[in-house]
């Protein structure tokens, strides 16, 4: 299976208030959780957080219906397991084009709970498509009912080159006016949860081999043709980067141009 990836959310915040603390150690649980299940002491070393804090936290999550226990066995000592509950807790997807905006919200097991796409203006600025977002969030919640407390994170897609290490748009054929915009350090700010950002090409090579029809399988090729032609690849279970993604990425349009 593709290796899970992991939110780049900065860790640099001034918590401000214990309210703020609990939130972001509680966002720290949960970005150690969507690797998979754990026990409060796993959870404890690998957050840095003491045991009782990831007691507290976890029967939190319990109670909002994010998380669930179970008692195991682990090295001859009783522990308690902890996974994230795959209805109760919910991911948001948000996909920005050069002329749309979609924005999803889905369980952790994968069942789409609300959709929505709408247009955006052509030669649009980042604050733009941001403000756009965060609205159609707000619509999709208020509609379905999910409570802003069960997002555990956002995956976004953007039709361009990402700096992986700072969530900054490195070019911008389809999308110019975004060039050199933190998009990830925006999303965050505006968002308050964990976003995981990278090009749309990779992504849609990762979600194919997570729960589309070639589940499973270690090697695969992408390829999306919009406003201009992307090409994710999958190597060897895990989604590959080149040294410079404008290899695998070009912003030139399609003969046959929809947008």
């Amino acid at each position: 299976m593709p290796a899970t990836p992991r939110s780049t959310r900065s860790r640099t915040k001034n918590p401000g208030s214990q309210s703020a603390l609990r939130h972001l150690n509680q966002q720290r649980i949960i970005e150690c959780l969507l690797n998979g299940p754990s026990t409060q002491a796993e959870l404890a070393r690998q957050t840095g957080l003491s045991t009782a804090t990831v007691s507290n936290i976890v029967k939190i999550m319990q109670d909002a219906g994010l998380a669930s226990t179970e008692p195991i066995t682990s090295s001859g000592r009783r522990a308690l397991n902890v996974r994230l509950n795959s209805q109760g807790a919910v991911a948001v997807g948000i996909d920005f084009g050069r002329r749309h905006l979609r924005v999803v919200l889905a369980t952790l097991g994968y069942h789409i709970i609300a959709e929505e796409s709408v247009l955006l203006p052509l030669g649009h600025h980042a604050d733009e498509g941001i403000a756009a977002a965060v609205a159609l969030l707000s619509k999709l919640l208020d509609e379905s009912g999910v409570e802003r407390s069960a997002i555990v994170g956002a995956g976004v897609g953007i039709p361009g080159p990402i700096d992986r290490r700072t969530g900054t748009v490195a070019q911008g054929a389809i999308l110019p006016e975004w060039v050199g915009i933190n998009i990830l350090q925006h999303l965050e700010n505006t968002l308050n949860f964990p976003v995981f950002v990278d090009n749309d090409a990779n992504l849609g090579a990762l979600s194919e081999v997570t729960w589309g029809p070639h589940t499973g399988i270690s090697n695969l090729m992408f390829l999306k043709i919009g406003s201009g032609i992307g090409a994710g690849l999958i190597l060897n279970g895990a989604p590959y980067y080149a040294t410079s993604e404008s290899r695998v990425k070009s912003g030139t349009p399609p003969s046959t141009n929809t947008g």
